[in-house]
């Protein structure tokens, strides 16, 4: 979503700082597959830099979107509009590798040594 201003700034719960993001022209937002609790990027809308803020949908109206941000940009008010994209959710990506790096640890042997290690077991019970 592109074009948007900052119409309003809070502090939430847990020191979050949260941002009410409005289409510049007051229009009603388009259709995304924003909606609370979607993990976002907020980046200014100019192109220029890599400046990206992450953070979480928590509010969306018609007219504009609520986000919560960890910390609040230092350019908040350097740049006129700002772009919001979906964005992965990197604690569900930081799980995901911590469980495939155990699964990995866990498999000290070969796979071919597995199958060998369970047919002898087989043969053994009975």
């Amino acid at each position: 979503m592109v074009d948007l201003i900052v119409s309003d700034e809070d502090m939430g719960l847990g020191g979050r700082h949260i941002l009410q993001l409005a289409k510049r022209k007051r229009s009603p937002l388009p259709w995304t597959r924003l909606g609370v609790g979607s993990p976002i990027v907020l980046s200014p809308d100019t192109g220029k830099g890599t400046v990206q803020y992450r953070g979480v949908v928590c509010d969306r109206t018609k007219g504009s979107l609520r986000v919560a941000l960890g910390n609040i940009p230092d350019d908040l008010a350097g740049h006129e509009t700002w772009r919001l994209d979906l964005s992965s959710d990197e604690v569900a990506m930081r799980r995901q590798q911590a469980a495939l790096h155990s699964g990995q640890s866990s498999l000290s042997i070969q796979p071919e040594q597995a199958l060998t290690r369970r047919s002898n077991q087989r043969v053994r019970a009975d």
